[in-house]
Formats: structure tokens, C-alpha cells, sequence
């Protein structure tokens, strides 16, 4: 019972990006059972709980955009498409966008932390907040629901790169003219 409750406190950890590691996992152990693990404890649970816990490095998550995706906005969201849908009838499938974003970091970089967290393997995302303070790119894709590509963009914290289109050749996967 008391593996089962720590089990959903990983998952929970996981979902408010604030997911644990050996050390904070072993303190919460203590916390719920008022006994010290031994140092190697964290990989006899894993162990144990093969089929639905893994250890894995941390993808970094802005604290902001942790903050607004949450179940509510996106609730919210999706009533929004059904007005819109009621309104306006059938929505055609060259006016539904699906935009993806990566943000890439300028100028190098630190090095990922040897450090892994814990997740259930039910979750396909594995997140953990990280400072914002590093100066990014962030590089715009879009495709809607027939299939026809945007072009790529890329954005800048002064701004839009300019018009790369008159370079001849292929840049991110689109032929530019």
C-alpha cells in the first residue's frame, strides 16, 4: 500500500514538472514512512516496480509554460473550437493549423546533468523546470489538416530572421525558391 502511494507521488512530481531523483525519492520515502531507505533502496523499488517506473535524463521545462498547460486551459481550449464550430458550421481542414515549436539555445550551452529523475512509463513526456534565463531561438513549423506545410520561421528576441526565401537550395527541409 505504502509503495502505491509513493508511486502516484512520482507521477504527480512528474506532472507538476518537479520530478524526483534517488536522493529526493529516498527523503520522501522517509517523509511517508518515518524510516531512513538505505543509500540503494531507489534501485530496489525500481526493481520492483519495473513495468511502470524508469529512470531516464530530464527534457527542460520552461516554469511558465508548465504553469499555464494544465487540464482547465486545456478544457477551455477545446470548448473554444466547439463555438466556433457551432457558429460558424464545419470547419474546414485548411483552416485547422497544427503549430509545433523548438527552441534552440545560442551560443552552446551547459551540459546535461548525469542526474536521472523518475517516471511512471505510462508518461511519454518526462519534464523537469529549469531556468529560463538562456537565450534561445525558437524555430515555428505548421502544418494544417490537409497536409499543407507553412513555411518554417524562426524567431529571435529582437525579432523575425529576414526573408531567407530567395536562397537558392533546400533550408529545413523546404525548397526555397
Amino acid at each position: 500500500m505504502q509503495e502505491k502511494v509513493l508511486l502516484e507521488w512520482v507521477d504527480h512530481s512528474v506532472i507538476s514538472g518537479e520530478p524526483f531523483h534517488a536522493g529526493s525519492l529516498r527523503a520522501r520515502v522517509k517523509d511517508l514512512s518515518g524510516k531512513h531507505p538505505g543509500r540503494h533502496w531507489h534501485e530496489r523499488f525500481k526493481t520492483r516496480h519495473e513495468d511502470t517506473l524508469t529512470a531516464a535524463k530530464a527534457t527542460g521545462l520552461d516554469p511558465a509554460r508548465g504553469k499555464i498547460f494544465n487540464k482547465a486551459n486545456v478544457v477551455h481550449l477545446i470548448s473554444l473550437i466547439h463555438e466556433l464550430i457551432d457558429k460558424y458550421g464545419s470547419i474546414p481542414p485548411a483552416h485547422l493549423w497544427n503549430v509545433d515549436e523548438q527552441g534552440i539555445q545560442m551560443g552552446g550551452g551547459r551540459k546535461a546533468g548525469r542526474r536521472l529523475f523518475y517516471y511512471l512509463g505510462k508518461r511519454k513526456y518526462r519534464y523537469r523546470k529549469r531556468s529560463d534565463n538562456l537565450e534561445l531561438v525558437t524555430a515555428i513549423e505548421a502544418v494544417n489538416a490537409a497536409g499543407e506545410p507553412a513555411p518554417p520561421y524562426f524567431v529571435l528576441s529582437d525579432g523575425l530572421l529576414p526573408d531567407i526565401r530567395q536562397i537558392q537550395g533546400e533550408i529545413g527541409g523546404y525548397v526555397s525558391v
